[in-house]
């Protein structure tokens, strides 16, 4: 993404996530003691993209910017998901929740990231 943004191959605030603020308020008119009138100031930003960028968001940049193809998406996605359920620090037991498909398959699709990732920083 970091190649993609510096390329102008995408743009930060088009596919970064949004949030608005609402830094100030200030009463305009106090109908009575329950109701009143507010004006506010109200703020767009877009998250930037950093090292520590969630995954997802990175995904989702990534989708948004149509810069590696849909099934590839869905692959990592799914992946993703997959690595969620499994955290370390979470674990209370062993687990082989996996077999050797599921690695082979993660391989396989992490393999096919990389690849679109190079071809996308190379061919652009």
């Amino acid at each position: 993404m970091e190649i993609a943004l510096e390329k102008g191959l995408v743009k930060e605030e088009e596919v970064m996530p949004k949030a608005e603020s609402f830094p100030e308020r200030k009463v305009l008119f106090l109908v009575d003691e329950n109701t009143k009138i507010e004006g506010i100031k109200s703020v767009k930003k877009h998250e930037k993209f950093k090292k520590n960028t969630q995954f997802k968001t990175v995904c989702d940049a990534y989708k948004i910017g149509q810069l590696i193809s849909q099934d590839l998406l869905n692959d990592i996605n799914a992946l993703r998901d997959k690595r969620n359920k499994i955290h370390l620090a979470g674990l209370k037991q062993k687990d082989d929740y996996y077999l050797k498909a599921d690695i082979n398959t993660a391989f396989k699709t992490m393999t096919n990231a990389i690849e679109a990732v190079r071809n996308l920083v190379v061919n652009s």
